[in-house]
């Protein structure tokens, strides 16, 4: 009987294991199906916003594989967490969930800002806690963690909602 040589052994073992790998291509869709995540969870929702960072800006934009827009990303990441009935656009958005006292925020809150003086609101974002909310800001930006402590957005802040469920 003939012995393999110590030195083939490796090989055979990386050819052996080779067909551990996946071929399947990584979607976040995938890493985070909806169904996981039950009716609504506000910590699976955070956790897919922090994933979500660094995701190039686009208008319209509403998946991670296309960029987002603000609203875009409103939309995706609360699909994605389990929740049901939010609108797509700021407007929508803005009208149609149920409004809470900004003293009373919570991680999951969509956050509304206004840039002109008066009518309704022309960005948002969601809310993950300790003064910080994470939106996709504007042409040329990505998806970012920003502080309503910034003077800026502090000023420009003029409502929060809760989702449903």
């Amino acid at each position: 009987m003939r012995r393999l040589s110590p030195a083939i052994l490796p090989f055979a073992c990386l050819l052996l294991l080779g067909g551990c790998a996946t071929t399947e291509p990584y979607t976040h869709e995938a890493y985070y199906p909806s169904s996981s995540a039950g009716p609504g969870d506000r910590a699976h929702l955070v956790r897919l916003l922090h994933d979500a960072v660094g995701t190039p800006y686009r208008y319209g934009g509403d998946t991670p594989r296309s960029g987002f827009d603000c609203s875009g990303l409103v939309y995706w990441s609360t699909r994605m967490a389990g929740y049901r009935g939010v609108p797509r656009t700021v407007e929508q958005q803005y009208r149609e969930l149920r409004h809470v006292p900004l003293r009373r925020l919570r991680a999951g809150d969509v956050l509304f800002f206004r840039f002109r003086r008066a009518g309704p609101p022309s960005h948002d974002g969601i809310y993950i806690g300790h003064g910080r909310f994470i939106h996709s800001p504007a042409t040329g930006g990505r998806v970012r963690v920003a502080s309503l402590h910034n003077p800026f957005w502090a000023r420009h802040l003029i409502a929060a909602a809760r989702l449903p469920g």
